[in-house]
């Protein structure tokens, strides 16, 4: 019982944190692209994602150790956190942001984010789960600038 009571537990605080750090890159984004164009409502964005990153890195630090154990067998690194937390987020908001631009705006750049993210996926959890964490980490961090290279090019 404390065992499924635990991993109930575990599951929400994965969830939230994955839930901050995609919040985070969104307003990150949104607020480079608001500044680019020179609106000062890129700067309430900004705040946004600082606020979005603290409350991660927050509650992260907060977890009691086992649920941390239940999240990964291995001590939290920079690589870990960006395989476990960063890759799933971009991969999230790639896919929902290419579905909605290809429904309501632009086929092609919706299809370019779909592939983008789909490639992610297959990447880290289908050719490689047994891949050092360190080239998980690597391969995020291309597809994060790949990330915010479109999305400044693409944005309406």
């Amino acid at each position: 019982m404390e065992q499924d009571v635990l991993q109930i537990f575990s599951q929400g605080s994965y969830l939230i944190l994955l839930g901050t750090v995609t919040a985070a890159v969104f307003f990150a984004m949104t607020a480079l692209h608001e500044l680019q164009s020179r609106h000062l409502d890129g700067l309430v964005y900004l705040v946004l994602a600082v606020f979005f990153v603290a409350a991660h890195f927050i509650y992260l630090a907060e977890l009691p150790s086992k649920t941390m154990a239940l999240l990964s067998d291995q001590p939290m690194s920079v690589w870990l956190w960006l395989s476990l937390f960063f890759a799933p987020a971009l991969i999230c908001l790639f896919i929902l942001f290419g579905v909605f631009r290809l429904m309501f705006s632009s086929t092609q750049a919706g299809l370019v984010k779909i592939f983008m993210g789909l490639t992610l996926l297959c990447y880290l959890y289908m050719l490689g789960p047994n891949w050092p964490v360190d080239v998980k980490g690597i391969l995020t961090l291309v597809y994060s600038g790949v990330w915010f290279d479109i999305g400044l090019k693409t944005a309406v």
